[in-house]
């Protein structure tokens, strides 16, 4: 991972969402992912973290 970000075609399968790496990225450094419905989600724009140190 580069931190690169650019805008492409989604429905390209070549073409990596960032959502998706950032899963990736937490899960590597030890972190737990979890989707949830729209409706469980504590934030409108699709995104919410909890950080810890």
């Amino acid at each position: 991972m580069t931190g690169n970000i650019q805008n492409k075609d989604i429905d390209n399968p070549r073409v990596d969402d960032l959502l998706d790496d950032m899963s990736e990225l937490a899960m590597r450094m030890g972190g737990t992912v979890t989707v949830l419905t729209k409706e469980q989600m504590p934030s409108e724009s699709g995104v919410a973290a909890i950080f810890r140190y």
